[in-house]
């Protein structure tokens, strides 16, 4: 079940602001050859779904990101305190990120 926008209750979406999100979502689309509809599921569909841009909750930088195949690497370990997480295809290449001028 969606919540609607004036919802007070939580629902799963995915956080685009969350390090390490965007590359498994874009190589799995990548996989199934559907790197067409990728904005619109990161980005474009929840926006119009909350009316981030009507409630002015989204301000233009004038900057896009670019996704490019091979350019990054899946951390090797994840730290915090005394707790390590080693995450899932640890090491390997995957999509880099870059923030540039639309």
């Amino acid at each position: 079940m969606l919540d609607s926008p004036d919802s007070n209750a939580h629902s799963l979406t995915l956080n685009n602001s969350t390090p390490g999100q965007r590359e498994p979502v874009t190589e799995m689309f990548d996989n199934e050859g559907e790197l067409g509809i990728l904005q619109g599921f990161l980005y474009d569909y929840g926006r119009a779904f909350y009316q981030t841009k009507e409630r002015g909750l989204e301000k233009e930088s004038g900057e896009k990101i670019m996704l490019r195949r091979g350019c990054a690497k899946v951390q090797k370990e994840i730290v915090n305190g005394d707790v390590v997480v080693v995450p899932f295809r640890a090491g390997e290449e995957t999509w880099g990120l870059e923030w540039v001028k639309a």
